[in-house]
């Protein structure tokens, strides 16, 4: 609650002095709490897990940063001090000594577990339990197949309608509101644990069988390992990244000739407004790690977007239209406007060819 609190009033401060919230830098002298702010929200119990959702959303995990005990002017107050005491100490009225130094010479983080009590605060389900969950295969009469759809949202959300639906007629306690966070949540991971078992069988087993993954399998490297929802994720050095989001520390594994990949990558294509390979590829990485996945991007992205170019009729290029000049490495927004010079058509009388002026220079450029 302290920690939602400070976000609250440095949201205040920060917008009433027209700062940048990324630059405020947030002390707790509760290891735990840091742990929790650097974990995923879905482990813990809801109490707990809105707060995090709260703090996550408003501010970045290298924000964060612990304060010994011996530095804490707070510790003055609540664990009782003379006043005579507090009008001499430096620390009650100026602060720890290091906030006067580089921020290179501030306390280090020290890694480690939460300690024990934290663990109160974790969901009661075990891991066997997520996994047998995520990873079951869908109730009988589940006749949804992500191949007949073309974008995963709605993939998601009609799988997140139906999973309520199957539970309201279970008997469990009917819920009529809109779908929930969790709900979706839910939806995602059951499609993406329906894709890993797929492709990666082999893997999956031997990791719950603490075993070496087979000496030819793509994910050698990876380092995989199932979290408490049963999902394979690298643990590869991004794990001592502590400033980093949980999700791009342990990224979820995405098969590559997948439709649920596919449904993804085109997901985050569009959310790059059809960006090129590299903006899409740096959307999939807070969250995922497609195996060969350039290879992946450039092979989907292609496929994802319907032609129609030729097969309908349309008017051919003339000379002296001005037409865009696509540059592979320049993102969308600054592509030069050229001029028709010349046009090539093919033997349809189609033209697919043209030659165009740009800054006093001419080239010869597909039509696309």
């Amino acid at each position: 609650m302290a920690a939602v609190i400070a976000v609250e009033l440095a949201t205040s401060v920060t917008s009433a002095l027209q700062l940048s919230m990324d630059k405020v830098v947030f002390w707790s002298d509760s290891m735990d709490v840091i742990h929790w702010i650097r974990s995923a929200s879905r482990k813990f119990k809801p109490f707990v897990a809105h707060r995090i959702g709260l703090i996550q959303t408003a501010t970045l995990p290298q924000q964060w940063r612990h304060v010994p005990t011996a530095s804490n002017p707070a510790d003055l107050a609540s664990r009782g001090a003379t006043v005579s005491a507090l009008v001499k100490s430096s620390l009650w009225w100026e602060g720890p000594p290091f906030l006067h130094s580089d921020s290179a010479d501030w306390p280090a983080l020290l890694a480690g577990p939460p300690t024990a009590p934290s663990a109160e605060e974790f969901k009661q389900s075990s891991a066997a339990e997520a996994v047998s969950f995520v990873t079951v295969a869908q109730p009988p009469g589940f006749r949804l197949k992500p191949e007949r759809y073309s974008d995963w949202l709605r993939l998601v959300r009609v799988t997140a309608w139906v999973m309520r639906f199957i539970g309201n007629s279970a008997g469990r306690t009917r819920i009529t509101s809109e779908l929930t966070a969790a709900e979706i949540s839910d939806a995602e991971q059951l499609w993406i644990a329906q894709a890993q078992s797929e492709a990666f069988s082999d893997e999956l087993k031997s990791v719950r069988n603490k075993q070496a993954v087979p000496a030819r399998s793509a994910l050698l490297k990876l380092n995989p390992k199932v979290d408490a929802d049963g999902l394979l994720r690298c643990d590869g050095r991004t794990q001592y990244a502590e400033w980093l989001p949980h999700n791009m520390r342990f990224p979820v594994i995405l098969p590559r000739n997948h439709h649920v990949t596919q449904l993804i990558v085109k997901h985050h294509h569009e959310l790059q407004q059809h960006g090129c390979t590299n903006q899409t590829l740096s959307s999939l990485s807070t969250t995922f790690w497609v195996v060969s996945a350039r290879e992946a991007i450039q092979e989907w992205v292609p496929a994802l977007n319907r032609r129609t170019k030729w097969p309908h009729a349309q008017k051919s290029l003339q000379p002296d239209d001005a037409v865009l000049v696509l540059q592979s490495d320049t993102p969308l927004g600054p592509w030069p406007l050229g001029r028709v010079v010349k046009v090539f058509p093919g033997a349809d009388g189609k033209v697919r060819v043209a030659e165009v002026v740009v800054c006093g220079k001419r080239y010869a450029r597909p039509i696309t």
